[in-house]
């Protein structure tokens, strides 16, 4: 078959047959090139052979079923190579003639361009929904953690620029894993969507939302302190208004943790971890809403920078009882009245082999969380046990205190077990008092008080520790089968100067008096705050003034000797009286 050459001339020369077609040659390298690079493309990108892209034939490979394997692959190569396919279509379109017997050849570059053109907007389609899936949160349609971290670095920039301001809130949901599991996900997440929409409403078109999680949103809020904090305090006034969810009406509780820029922190990181921090002090507190406070948080804020070491100390923890780095050190209790030890309080201490001396601060939170802590509890409640026996054989009418934690209280089988360890060190069930936090006996009242009825029926003594900084009612503590109340360290530090302290601790002391308690003030660091404490009727003190906490065998020679001394003088005394 007779056919123009590129150059002009006529030469004849006939193309192999494919698909009833019949290719003349000049315009077979064009089509091939697509065919070919369509192919070679595809054999590297999907997991087909040679002999798989032969038996599907042109119009197969052409069709946009094929390549949907692709899709699955490497999106943004294959739009970029089918865009290159598609140029060297169009490009070849001009070069080939009107005569009738290139239509086959005009019509199969057609479908390869068409078929080319809906796969780059397949493409083009699916990037979006990958992009869409990677920037929202797909319950509330809000932004996620990329968007926020986008948003503060423009804001940082334009802080640079202009001076302007702007703060990171973190709204924490209470309560929201308890109202899931009975609410069930779907009805749950229509909540979550009425708390964004809460959120939203009340902030500024300029202001951003963003979804971290389940239970936690984050904002961030352009301007000053004195523009944010209305914000969010009507925010935190929005939350104290209870959901509809299913027809009911459920409360929820938000709490709300905030950081400024540049006056709380001065990077993204630090910008959301003091907010967090924040948060968090807002939880504990039981308040809506707060900004970070470096004096408050610092404390977190140095925790949180040394998690590795925090994990690795969670790890070491689990060897520690085995391999005996736990030890406890004794501080002795002073009878205001008779200037005589009433016993001591055993605390607890970890020599970490490489660390040094680990603080209960870092290693007793660490333990609650992964379940240790009935191992722990049950070690110090033995050794305790183990001293008073040394302690109550000189001096029968002492105790030893031991910490109890509130998930101890709980335990089924708990009262067993301490009873069993009195009896197994043959001692005096007065001779051991078991301290417990006022928020800790008030997280489950009724299974609290049933566990210590039978501790105090056994004759144990009980002991309210860290007085004060809970919320136990006077009604509640009308149930409670205490001997003693600790009033917690923050109420003595100061005292002989606060006036305010003054009538509170009063008001403390003389309701545990009426309610048959020993009272007994902790921390105490100075003669004047135990002179004060003793002129307001309390009944015992503890602290660093009368005692820092002691090893075993020192704790023993030291009130020996402050008893010896006491006797000694009383002796004088009488010799004293009677030649008068």
């Amino acid at each position: 078959m007779a056919s123009p050459a590129p150059d002009g001339s006529t030469q004849t020369s006939t193309a192999p047959a494919r698909h009833g077609l019949v290719v003349p040659y000049a315009w077979l390298g064009t089509v091939l090139l697509a065919q070919t690079a369509l192919a070679t493309f595809l054999l590297r990108e999907t997991e087909w052979g040679v002999a798989s892209l032969v038996s599907l034939g042109l119009s197969a490979i052409a069709s946009g079923l094929v390549l949907l394997r692709v899709f699955e692959a490497r999106i943004g190569r294959v739009q970029r190579k089918l865009e290159s396919i598609l140029s060297e279509l169009e490009h070849a379109r001009p070069t080939i003639g009107s005569h009738s017997r290139d239509a086959g050849v005009l019509e199969l570059i057609d479908s390869i361009a068409a078929h080319t053109s809906t796969l780059i907007s397949m493409t083009v389609e699916r990037e979006k929904q990958i992009l869409k899936a990677a920037l929202q949160d797909p319950v509330t349609g809000l932004g996620n953690r990329t968007v926020l971290s986008h948003r503060i670095d423009i804001a940082i920039k334009a802080q640079a620029e202009s001076g302007a301001r702007f703060c990171v809130a973190i709204v924490e949901i209470g309560r929201f894993k308890e109202i899931a599991e009975m609410l069930g996900t779907g009805q749950m997440n229509d909540g979550v969507n009425q708390i964004a929409r809460r959120l939203r409403r009340e902030l500024r078109k300029d202001d951003t939302i963003v979804r971290l999680g389940d239970e936690r949103f984050a904002l961030l809020v352009r301007g000053d302190r004195d523009v944010a904090e209305p914000v969010l305090n009507r925010i935190a006034e929005s939350g104290r208004q209870p959901l509809m969810i299913g027809g009911e009406l459920v409360d929820i509780k938000m709490h709300i943790g905030a950081a400024m820029y540049p006056d709380d922190a001065n990077s993204e990181t630090n910008l959301l971890l003091h907010a967090q921090l924040a948060a968090e002090r807002s939880s504990r507190n039981r308040t809506a809403s707060g900004f970070f406070e470096a004096k408050q948080d610092n404390k977190l804020t140095v925790q949180r920078n040394d998690s590795r070491e925090l994990m690795s100390l969670q790890s070491d923890l689990n060897r520690a009882i085995a391999d005996r780095q736990l030890f406890l050190v004794y501080q002795p209790k002073l009878d205001l009245k008779t200037g005589l030890f009433t016993g001591v309080e055993a605390l607890i201490r970890w020599q970490h082999p490489k660390k040094g001396l680990v603080s209960p601060d870092q290693f007793i939170p660490m333990a609650e969380e992964n379940g240790l802590m009935q191992s722990i509890t049950e070690w110090v409640l033995t050794e305790g046990a183990g001293f008073a026996k040394a302690l109550c054989s000189r001096r029968p009418e002492m105790c030893v205190s031991v910490n109890i934690a509130a998930q101890d209280i709980e335990r089924q089988g708990f009262s067993a077990f301490a009873n069993q360890v009195i009896r197994d060190q043959g001692i005096l069930p007065g001779q051991l008092c078991l301290e417990v936090t006022e928020s800790g006996l008030f997280e489950d009242t009724a299974n609290v008080i049933a566990t210590l009825s039978e501790l105090s029926n056994a004759g144990l003594r009980l002991s309210i520790d860290d007085f004060g900084t809970g919320y136990s009612t006077l009604k509640q503590l009308q149930h409670l089968p205490v001997s003693e109340m600790k009033i917690d360290r923050s109420f003595v530090s100061g005292l002989a100067s606060n006036t305010k302290n003054q009538a509170i601790l009063k008001s403390m002391i003389d309701m545990g008096a009426r309610m048959g308690m020993r009272v007994v003030a902790e921390g105490v660091e100075s003669f004047r705050e135990m002179q004060a404490l003793q002129k307001l009727g309390c009944h015992e003190v503890q602290g660093f003034f009368i005692s820092r906490p002691l090893p075993a065998r020192e704790v023993l020679s030291f009130i020996d000797m402050r008893h010896a001394l006491y006797d000694s003088s009383r002796e004088d005394a009488l010799k004293l009286a009677s030649q008068h």
